[in-house]
């Protein structure tokens, strides 16, 4: 059994156990409770813990954890809103003056 990734977020450490665990990675995660005593004892004992249970599925695991995280920071070129013209970041979905969605965009 390996950890593979720790986090005080609950809810990005339960996506990726998620991911994992589609993918047929065996996993399980520690230390859930301990992340609301974050601040009062050291990070690497409040963090929640993931860990792998087979060795053998560590090098897929690695891979489906890598391939979340480039796709986590890779947000898209800018775009321009069709409806109003105003311009957002790759990651957004939506314009926020307007409310028009992304997919209907041309760039």
């Amino acid at each position: 059994m390996r950890r593979l990734f720790t986090s005080l977020n609950l809810i990005e450490i339960n996506h990726v156990k998620n991911l994992l665990e589609a993918g047929g990675v065996h996993c399980v995660l520690r230390n859930q409770l301990m992340t609301t005593l974050a601040g009062e004892v050291p990070f690497d004992q409040a963090s929640a813990q993931l860990w792998v249970l087979d060795d053998s599925q560590m090098p897929l695991a690695e891979e489906i954890f890598n391939d979340w995280r480039r796709a986590r920071f890779k947000g898209g070129p800018e775009w321009t809103c069709s409806a109003c013209g105003e311009r957002h970041e790759g990651q957004f979905s939506q314009c926020w003056k307007c409310g028009a969605e992304k997919a209907a965009q041309t760039n």
